[in-house]
């Protein structure tokens, strides 16, 4: 008898074990930091009406993240997909990672993940977490693509290089000279200049413009594919990283120490 018990014992321990497996502590940082790049709009919610494969109406109950277009939503109704048809019982609570698929009256989500409401506060602080990450691994990238990285202020450009568009979408780039206070990444060089997109073209209109005089870092871009057709060549500012605030000098300068 004592057998059976303690075989019960261990039984239960191990499905307690199981089950504990799927909460938001359990969660390893890279699972979450997976289910947070793949978020838009992250909250907990209660389902409050389910029909089939419909998406269930769920009602926001805090809000953990939320990214354009999705805004804050406290206490309001979101329709959402819901993969495992078990949770979308009326009644039932969640910590919803999803995507929005529809921003009209209502917002319809697509649930690419769910944690039970445990441990709420914390969990919040880990999203934040997970998105630093995901963001420092973004500008790494930059930083890593780079042919220099530079603590510098763009002079004004070059006034003689202005032409006319050759297609709508044409960046209009403008050789735009640098003056270099402290190299961060790159061989040691006394001047450079960078082509920045003059265009305000939709294509173009969040590609780096620095204004003349600001102290910002650059990270300095070499020719790729996408400029063939302009037939420009030398270093560019092209995506809204390459050209960060002075604060930002900690942040880059640690990155920097694990690429090679």
């Amino acid at each position: 008898m004592r057998i059976i018990t303690a075989f019960r014992t261990i039984l239960l321990l191990g499905c307690f074990v199981l089950g504990a497996a799927g909460t938001a502590e359990a969660q390893s940082p890279t699972e979450l930091v997976s289910l947070v790049r793949r978020s838009g709009f992250i909250f907990e919610g209660t389902v409050r009406a389910s029909q089939g494969t419909e998406p269930a109406v769920v009602v926001v109950d805090r809000v953990l993240e939320a990214l354009p277009p999705a805004g804050e939503m406290k206490g309001q109704e979101v329709r959402v997909r819901i993969k495992d048809q078990k949770r979308s019982k009326p009644g039932q609570r969640s910590i919803y990672f999803t995507v929005v698929t529809s921003a009209g009256k209502t917002l319809v989500l697509d649930e690419v993940g769910a944690l039970p409401p445990e441990n709420v506060d914390q969990l919040e602080k880990r999203i934040r977490d997970a998105r630093k990450t995901i963001a420092d691994e973004g500008l790494a990238k930059r930083l890593k693509s780079a042919s220099w990285v530079v603590l510098g202020s763009a002079e004004p450009p070059d006034k003689a290089a202005t032409r006319e568009p050759v297609s709508e979408h044409d960046p209009m780039w403008k050789p735009t000279p640098i003056r270099i206070g402290e190299i961060l990444r790159g061989k040691k060089v006394d001047a450079l200049s960078v082509n920045v997109a003059e265009s305000t073209d939709v294509v173009w209109q969040e590609a780096p413009k620095p204004k003349p005089g600001e102290k910002r870092i650059f990270l300095l871009q070499p020719s790729s594919e996408r400029d063939r057709w302009t037939k420009t060549r030398g270093l560019f500012l092209v995506d809204p990283l390459d050209s960060l605030p002075a604060s930002e000098l900690d942040r880059v300068r640690g990155l920097l120490k694990g690429i090679r």
